[in-house]
């Protein structure tokens, strides 16, 4: 587990960097890099929807939604009854090449790992995620988690 957080600040340390580097005068911490290019992709997701693709409890996601409000790149608009989707701002679509190209960057420039190594370390991440899956289905009552579905982040080229 060690190996992992390190690893994981690693990434995110990297990330903060390179949006130093490109000029962005933002705090705009990894968690909340995901859920902007899932908004990028898919605008108006409520907060239920994107916990659930991301695989995190609603609570989680609520406080990055309401970090993402406070900085201005994201509001919730009403969708139905007290239902709400959350939606980009101008100011948060105008981030969109900016932390896209990043983003990319860090996924393929990952610390000089080969093609290879980053296969194998992607498979290793989701045997660790399939394994939790179907070891937790019905126990993790806050996620909702559907083993037969893969997590789909089809409009990303590697898993961040």
């Amino acid at each position: 587990m060690y190996l992992l957080d390190r690893a994981q600040w690693a990434v995110s340390a990297f990330w903060m960097d390179d949006l130093k580097a490109k000029g962005l005068k933002i705090d705009l911490p990894h968690s909340q890099c995901v859920m902007m290019r899932f908004l990028f992709e898919k605008d108006g997701l409520s907060q239920k929807e994107i916990a659930t693709m991301l695989r995190k409890d609603v609570s989680a996601v609520k406080r990055t939604v309401d970090n993402l409000e406070k900085k201005g790149l994201v509001i919730r608009k009403p969708v139905t009854g007290c239902k709400y989707g959350i939606c980009l701002t101008p100011a948060g679509r105008a981030l969109k090449d900016d932390v896209t190209e990043v983003a990319d960057r860090v996924l393929k420039e990952t610390f000089g790992l080969s093609e290879e190594e980053r296969r194998i370390g992607i498979k290793f991440l989701e045997a660790i995620s399939r394994s939790y899956v179907q070891g937790r289905v019905g126990r993790a009552p806050d996620i909702a988690f559907d083993e037969d579905k893969k997590f789909d982040e089809s409009f990303m080229d590697d898993r961040m």
